[in-house]
């Protein structure tokens, strides 16, 4: 890795850094480097395990032909974080990585262990900070998502990604990816804010907000300008997708989104893929009715005060209905 901090991460039974029985604490900032060419490993790399508590600043670096993940964030085993991650250059290098995976900025909570809290409140010292931004980041040519937060055991994530700019993501067409992408999965929940993005060139969806299992995805998606993505033309993906799957839920506002994919069949889809699964829209008074297309979710999608705007018949309900909100549901 380019730069790689970790706190109260072990090798077998010796911690690297000593942790005490509440964990160890920090406040890191990494600020205005230039990190180019790494071969096997990520830009800039945060690994936080055993009750460790985190304050992260990631601002003004520009990363280039970089092999792996850009930003690598992996909170793990009961840590707790708060991140700002903005105005860093991320340009990853395919020809140079040895497992198609590269990422432009990388949120992975839970990935072994339980108790990953990214939504309370961290204190450190006198400093006090809560949740993740990520903003004003440009971020280019990466294999699978240009931004990517994802959530397994119970981890629980609290987010605003915005004003990014993010181009030619996804070269490998990989549908657990996306140019924005927020995954939750066993039964972690995340609340996200994705507004004021530029999407552009995405293999499959240019954003994707998507639980599963009995997770739960809280999202605004509102102000984000989406253009030529879904280029596989991949017949599930759309250029903003809201999916659930199993028992999991999805509570969506969906507002002044401009989504235009000449090479997708959809711009627009709401894909509810079992009948145990939510996806709940908010402001929507009746469900709509599965339809490839929908004049209904374009009806809905469109009017006031929603107001997006998509291709001609490029509104796409599959699989199931999607549901009025319920009082389980909130909305960031």
């Amino acid at each position: 890795d380019g730069i790689e901090f970790n706190l109260c991460r072990f090798s077998g039974d010796t911690p690297i850094l000593g942790c005490g029985a509440g964990g160890g604490s920090a406040i890191v900032r990494v600020l205005n480097n230039t990190i180019n060419g790494t071969i096997l490993g990520d830009g800039i790399d945060f690994n936080l395990l055993s009750g460790s508590q985190t304050i992260a600043i990631i601002s003004g670096n520009v990363l280039t032909s970089i092999a792996d993940k850009g930003i690598s964030f992996g909170p793990d085993n009961n840590a707790a974080f708060a991140a700002v991650i903005t105005n860093n250059q991320i340009t990853t290098d395919p020809a140079i990585a040895t497992t198609n995976e590269t990422r432009g900025i990388s949120l992975n909570l839970g990935a072994t262990a339980n108790g990953v809290n990214g939504s309370a409140p961290v204190t450190v010292g006198t400093l006090t900070a809560q949740g993740t931004l990520i903003s004003g980041n440009t971020i280019s040519n990466t294999e699978q998502s240009g931004i990517l937060l994802r959530t397994r055991n119970n981890a629980q994530l609290l987010a605003t990604v915005s004003n990014n700019t993010v181009t030619n993501t996804n070269s490998t067409n990989d549908t657990d990816q996306a140019g924005i992408k927020v995954r939750a999965q066993n039964t972690s929940s995340q609340t996200v804010i994705v507004e004021n993005n530029t999407v552009t060139n995405s293999g499959v969806s240019g954003i994707n907000i998507r639980a599963a299992n009995t997770a739960t995805a809280r999202a605004t998606v509102r102000g984000n300008t989406v253009s030529n993505t879904n280029t596989s033309n991949n017949g599930d993906e759309a250029g903003i997708l809201a999916r659930s799957q199993d028992t999991a839920r999805v509570c969506i506002r969906m507002e002044n989104n401009s989504s235009f994919n000449a090479l997708s069949l959809a711009d627009f889809r709401f894909r509810r893929q079992a009948v145990g699964a939510f996806l709940e829209l908010f402001n929507l008074g009746d469900p709509i009715a599965v339809g490839a297309p929908s004049s209904d979710l374009k009806t809905f999608l469109t009017s006031a005060p929603q107001n997006n705007t998509g291709g001609n018949d490029k509104f796409f309900v599959t699989n199931n209905f999607v549901q009025i909100p319920t009082a389980a549901c909130t909305f960031p």
